[in-house]
């Protein structure tokens, strides 16, 4: 697998979402290449993650994600998701696949 499959990948599954109608919004990947061969394959460039790791409330993280455009797809039903790769000299270093339930939306258990 390389940079440019993997870009192809998420683009596809990105296409066909929206061919669905599954998607409200979406932002194709962005790819930002660094000295020593590294190739970041994201989701543009001054989004920052870091505040899904912040302790505060799941709102204000989904929130945060959301106004900062900080996913691949927004479904329609509000759920964020993200795909996040990495490569070194041609290798998957890290990755990340993330998933963010709108929390507007009434836990499926707590249904009558």
């Amino acid at each position: 697998m390389t940079p440019d499959d993997v870009v192809k990948q998420i683009t596809a599954i990105t296409v066909k979402l929206i061919e669905l109608a599954f998607v409200d919004e979406q932002n194709f990947p962005s790819v930002k290449k660094f000295p020593e061969h590294v190739v970041e394959i994201g989701l543009g460039s001054e989004i920052d993650l870091s505040v899904s790791l912040k302790n505060i409330s799941y709102k204000e993280i989904y929130q945060a994600l959301d106004h900062s455009g900080a996913f691949n797809v927004r479904m329609v039903d509000g759920a964020l998701i993200q795909m996040v790769y990495s490569f070194a000299a041609g290798q998957l270093m890290s990755h990340r696949l993330a998933y963010f339930p709108s929390p507007s939306l009434e836990a499926y258990g707590a249904a009558p």
